[in-house]
């Protein structure tokens, strides 16, 4: 309006200062458990996509999807989102995340292997599988038997998380993809 003065004056050689009233809010603490129930928004045509990607899912046609972006702007929110929306659909949800620095190779994959409870009949199935882990290095192409160790490696994954899915749907979320290292980002590759 004419005549009121704006919230943020020029000051001639030094820059802009604040003119507008200020009010001191007590500052609010949250806990981890209370980011589920912060406001979830400006991600509806995203969480459109997944929904409907669960439901093809369902229907048999899995498939990848990759949440691609600057860090801060709600990757992981939006997964976690995803996470608690296949779990009310019936889903197994296995995650898993990669640590920067050079984490244990394959360290999302095995979290991810190990953070579900799983069917009885898939326990010795998952263990030999943890075990396989262990014993694949960073593979040479020279090494014929490391090549092939990985490779069985990758169908061993590839074959449990076919018959996990087959006794409920599945959906695998592995997260900070930009910090996995080599085998991780194969082994995704593969089962891709």
């Amino acid at each position: 309006k004419k005549g009121e003065q704006a919230p943020i004056e020029t000051v001639h050689a030094r820059g802009y200062r604040w003119r507008g009233a200020v009010e001191i809010v007590q500052p609010v603490l949250t806990t981890p458990g209370d980011r589920d129930a912060s406001p979830f928004v400006g991600r509806q045509p995203l969480m459109a996509a997944c929904a409907e990607s669960l439901k093809m899912a369902r229907g048999g046609r899995g498939g990848l999807m990759l949440f691609v972006g600057d860090a801060g702007i709600g990757k992981t929110r939006c997964m976690d989102e995803l996470a608690a929306d296949a779990r009310a659909r019936g889903y197994g949800v296995r995650s898993g995340r990669c640590l920067p620095n050079g984490a244990a190779p394959f360290y999302a994959w095995i979290q991810a292997l190990r953070s579900a409870r799983i069917d009885a009949r898939l326990q010795g199935q998952r263990a030999a599988l943890l075990a396989m882990f262990e014993s694949t290095d960073d593979v040479s192409l020279d090494d014929r038997s490391a090549v092939l160790r990985r490779l069985s490696l990758f169908d061993a994954v590839s074959r449990f998380l076919i018959e996990s899915g087959r006794l409920s749907p599945l959906l695998l979320l592995l997260d900070d993809l930009h910090w996995g290292d080599a085998g991780t980002l194969e082994l995704l590759s593969f089962v891709a």
